[in-house]
């Protein structure tokens, strides 16, 4: 008979859910059904502790259906680590396009589509961005200088 296990993971697994006990509104409704070499087990019990998540596994008992079903193991594991890590890196790199596409508009075309495919941002919206940021610095000198004209400056006068 299998024992009971566990799994950390640094973030949560999509497709781990805890059991969960029903009531007299809601039915029961089984955990992840996780099969690791030969051994089938349920997730009992989900936990975020100091940063990483905990699912607790007990042997599947059979008592319901197997709504979610995922095989796990080392390789498993390993892809898992790799995806998350992989979009959290994505995740940067948007974030930073994002805030530098205002100045990535200034480049010219050629430089701005090499830089799209690596760093994952739109050449057209950081053109239209990297515009209307030279719109609003030479504003601030036309009005200046309006004032100015005017004879309406002030002290600038």
């Amino acid at each position: 008979m299998p024992t009971a296990r566990e799994i950390r993971l640094p973030v949560p697994h999509p497709r781990f859910r805890a059991h969960r006990e029903g009531s007299g509104r809601a039915p029961t409704h089984p955990g992840t059904a996780v099969r690791i070499g030969e051994e089938l087990f349920e997730v009992v019990s989900s936990l975020n502790a100091g940063g990483e998540w905990v699912y607790r596994l007990e042997p599947w008992t059979g008592d319901h259906t197997i709504r979610v079903y995922v095989e796990w193991g080392a390789e498993a594991e390993r892809k898992f680590l790799d995806e998350t890590r992989a979009e959290k890196t994505r995740g940067r790199k948007t974030a930073l396009a994002g805030a530098a596409q205002r100045l990535l508009g200034f480049l010219p075309a050629k430089f701005q589509e090499r830089l799209a495919s690596s760093l994952e941002f739109d050449p057209v919206r950081a053109t239209f961005f990297s515009a209307v940021l030279e719109i609003l610095a030479s504003l601030l000198p036309a009005v200046f200088f309006g004032l100015q004209f005017l004879g309406a400056g002030g002290k600038f006068s």
